[in-house]
């Protein structure tokens, strides 16, 4: 069996994944959640989580991202590369 090809998350998916009133948010979670079921690996970078917490904090409350951020955070070692 081949194993999958990784996937590279960006700034517009993690956004999507966290925010239930995005458009792709449905998409996004599920593409996610299949990854992750398959054992694909899922990873992103640091200059992807930087644009990430700078929009977070521009467009949502303090309390919203610190909560997405901690939750994100918290999984990325069980979860997420």
């Amino acid at each position: 069996m081949k194993a999958a090809q990784p996937i590279f998350v960006d700034t517009w998916g993690w956004l999507a994944y966290g925010h239930r009133r995005d458009t792709h948010h449905a998409e996004v979670k599920r593409l996610l959640e299949t990854c992750l079921s398959n054992r694909t690996l899922v990873y992103t970078s640091d200059y992807v989580l930087d644009e990430l917490i700078t929009l977070l904090f521009r467009r949502e409350s303090y309390d919203e991202s610190v909560k997405f951020l901690d939750s994100l955070f918290a999984d990325a070692g069980r979860r997420f590369l």
